[in-house]
């Protein structure tokens, strides 16, 4: 599901007033189920070329859709694998874990300010700590900022044992904290293409208005393509036409539109 799983709430998919994040995906994957789809859940090490087909890990394809989205940014701090999971999340993952617990959110942007609203009066005390000026919308600043504690500073050490219980500021300022938010933004991992497809200056692969990448038979949707606005129904409609371009692919027929019949 991707970065529509993240929101509590979304607020401007077409067709419903507000709906939580996780049941989009979540109904999409059991429809695509029920129609025959098979699932593998696999990290994807290697995209091969052969002569008329396409070796992902040990499995043959005629076709790829690329369709894995954008990955939350790290930080790049020390001890920062360490405490992934426990202490650091880079989204809100399970609302009671945040229970009357001392919450850091680090993030200047719309990511960081929600995820601050969202844990209004489930946490006991929330941080938010920008490096940079605040980019959120001017709304979501003024609705956190009665109840936030805001740090300008970066973080450079995570501590703690077994789990996360305090970081250290680049000013060597030490905060207890409970749990700690990365909100930075989302970059493309594309540590597994190996140049099969050009990609563009933010590393999102190159499309046409067909999805077709740079690599004859294999395709691209979604926020890890070059498709401007970066939205959920975005996505949705990309993914159907790039499954459309591929069965035309396929089969080697046209497309057929249900306005010219």
């Amino acid at each position: 599901g991707g970065r529509t799983n993240i929101p509590k709430f979304i607020e401007n998919y077409p067709g419903f007033k507000k709906i939580e994040g996780y049941k989009i995906p979540l109904d999409c994957k059991e429809q695509a189920e029920s129609l025959g789809l098979e699932i593998k859940y696999e990290k994807i090490k290697e995209i091969k070329k052969e002569k008329d087909y396409f070796v992902v890990n040990n499995h043959q394809a005629k076709t790829i859709l690329l369709a894995f989205g954008k990955s939350p940014r790290i930080l790049n701090a020390n001890n920062e694998n360490k405490f992934m999971g426990k202490g650091i999340d880079y989204n809100i993952t399970n609302y009671s874990s945040y229970k009357n617990k001392k919450v850091a959110i680090v993030g200047a942007g719309n990511s960081a300010f929600t995820s601050a609203r969202e844990l209004k009066n489930i946490a006991k005390e929330i941080t938010i700590i920008h490096r940079s000026e605040f980019k959120a919308d001017e709304t979501l600043i003024n609705e956190v900022s009665s109840y936030c504690i805001f740090i300008l500073g970066n973080v450079k050490e995570f501590k703690g044992d077994n789990k996360l219980n305090s970081i250290l500021l680049d000013n060597d300022k030490e905060i207890k904290i409970d749990n700690i938010i990365i909100n930075i933004g989302f970059e493309n991992d594309i540590s597994f293409l190996n140049n099969i497809v050009k990609l563009n200056e933010n590393n999102e692969i190159i499309i046409n208005d067909r999805c077709e990448t740079s690599c004859k038979g294999i395709y691209s949707a979604g926020d890890c393509s070059s498709v401007p606005f970066k939205q959920s129904i975005i996505s949705a409609g990309e993914g159907a036409k790039a499954a459309l371009a591929i069965y035309q692919y396929l089969s080697g027929s046209k497309v057929k539109t249900d306005w010219l019949h």
